[in-house]
């Protein structure tokens, strides 16, 4: 109930897909962990062999404290750097642009080489998509 808060009650799909995703949540076993964040990437994010990471955020970055953020960033970028060809990892975010807070975009980093790129230009809710090729 606390996360459905979040969502203006007039966005009635924003509401319906949040419900749905519960519902997918909780039949497949997913839990939540509460934790600091770059804490928990510290702990968790570590690339394994045979396996691709993904660490992902969705409209998120801004929020935390500036020193925050910092160790966020800081620690999704030491799992990088211990990133192989057989132990990717990848960075996908959703999130405002660094230079128009206003405009929202998905970016992928992927590790190890550390290519970043512009996936897709979003709205605030992640509609509409607008891929770039």
């Amino acid at each position: 109930m606390h996360l459905q808060s979040y969502i203006w009650p007039e966005q009635k799909e924003r509401l319906e897909r949040i419900r749905v995703a519960i519902e997918i949540a909780k039949a497949s076993k997913i839990f939540v962990e509460k934790a600091d964040a770059g804490d928990w990437v510290r702990e968790n994010g570590a690339p394994m062999d045979g396996a691709t990471t993904i660490i992902y955020h969705s409209i998120f970055i801004q929020y935390p404290p500036v020193n925050v953020q910092e160790s966020i960033l800081a620690a999704i970028k030491e799992k990088g750097a211990l990133a192989t060809d057989s132990a990717p990892l990848a960075w996908l975010r959703m999130e405002p642009k660094a230079d128009n807070p206003v405009e929202v975009e998905v970016r992928l980093t992927l590790w190890p080489s550390g290519e970043d790129r512009r996936l897709a230009d979003v709205g605030s809710h992640g509609a509409p998509v607008h891929w770039i090729a």
